[in-house]
């Protein structure tokens, strides 16, 4: 599932490689998609680390509403990912969008 996920959102971002907010969100979900520049910026505790920690802890909000997160998300940890809940949070509405964004990054519509 997780490199299904990985080469489904390079082909998205290359069919859709205009400017929009779609493209956007997916660029976001990039830090998401290669190990070892996480684990790189795990040992640097960088901002990036912190980033994609937070983006899987908020990604598991919504693993009721979309069945598939849930099993993402177990990959994610297994791969090493954490899962960081910080104070400041993503707004809701944006999150909503990256975790339908990551289901149908999981899905086969964008099989390369």
């Amino acid at each position: 599932m997780y490199k299904q996920f990985c080469k489904n959102i390079s082909h998205f971002l290359e069919i859709n490689n205009e400017e929009n907010y779609r493209s956007k969100l997916a660029r976001e979900l990039l830090v998401l998609s290669d190990v070892k520049k996480y684990k790189k910026w795990e040992e640097e505790n960088s901002a990036k680390y912190i980033e994609a920690s937070f983006l899987v802890y908020n990604l598991e909000m919504y693993k009721e509403m979309y069945p598939s997160l849930r099993k993402f998300s177990y990959e994610l940890w297994a791969y090493g990912f954490d899962s960081l809940k910080l104070q400041d949070g993503h707004r809701a509405d944006e999150m909503y969008e990256k975790a339908k964004l990551v289901d149908l990054l999981l899905s086969t519509h964008y099989w390369y």
